[in-house]
């Protein structure tokens, strides 16, 4: 993409962004701080991230982060999760870390186990790895 073409492209941009902004507040409630910070710093960092492996993580609950990151680092194949976490905001972490640890498969008889850090393990399960609240065991 020509220079002049990105820069028209991103004028494009700031230009229906106002007039979102003008719809949904006809009466000019936004101040001008949240308007510049919305094109200048929140716009720019989430069109930077969109592209990339991993972006945009940032909006998941540290929990999930945790998970995942727990998950990775361990390189792990398949994986399951404690019965707490399933239930965890009404099932809304298990479908977080479900896509964002996409291609690791979520099974039911699957060796790595994860939980919460003072939830008990099961019998036969060994702490591997620890990240603020979420642990990882590895099971027989």
């Amino acid at each position: 993409m020509s220079a002049r073409r990105r820069i028209a492209s991103i004028a494009l941009a700031i230009v229906a962004g106002i007039g979102v902004l003008l719809a949904l507040d006809p009466q000019g409630q936004f101040s001008r701080e949240a308007i510049g910070d919305f094109f200048f710093v929140r716009l720019p960092r989430n069109l930077a991230e969109a592209g990339t492996p991993l972006g945009g993580e940032r909006v998941l609950p540290p929990p999930v982060q945790h998970m995942m990151a727990l998950l990775r680092a361990h390189q792990v194949e398949r994986y399951r999760i404690s019965p707490r976490i399933f239930a965890s905001a009404n099932g809304l972490f298990q479908q977080r870390v479900l896509e964002g640890a996409w291609p690791i498969q979520l099974m039911s008889e699957a060796p790595w186990y994860l939980a919460y850090g003072d939830e008990v393990l099961p019998a036969q399960c060994l702490l591997v790895d620890r990240q603020e609240d979420v642990v990882l065991a590895r099971c027989p």
